[in-house]
C-alpha cells in the first residue's frame, strides 16, 4: 500500500483495516466495527487480535496516524 508516496508492505487484513480508517478520517470506529471489517467475524471482548494488528500497523507506518480513543476504539489522525 502507498501512503503519502511511501510504500508499505502490508498483509491483506492490515490493508482492509488501514483503508477503513483512512476513508473516514476523524471518525471513531469501535473495536467491534474494525474487527468486523478486518476479519468479517463478530468481535469477542477478550480477543487481543485487533490490538496486535493496530500495533503492527503503527510499527510499519513509522508514525502514529492511528489514534486510540480510550474506552471506544480507534480513528485515523491526520
Amino acid at each position: 500500500m502507498t501512503v503519502s508516496d511511501q510504500d508499505y508492505p502490508l498483509t491483506a487484513v492490515e490493508c482492509v483495516l488501514l483503508k477503513t480508517l483512512m476513508e473516514h478520517p476523524k471518525w471513531v470506529f469501535t473495536k467491534a466495527q474494525l474487527y468486523q471489517q478486518a476479519w468479517e467475524q463478530t468481535y469477542l471482548e477478550d480477543d487481543n487480535s485487533l490490538r496486535v494488528l493496530i500495533s503492527r500497523l503503527r510499527d510499519k507506518l513509522g508514525v502514529d496516524h492511528i489514534e486510540t480513543i480510550r474506552g471506544i476504539g480507534y480513528r485515523w489522525k491526520l
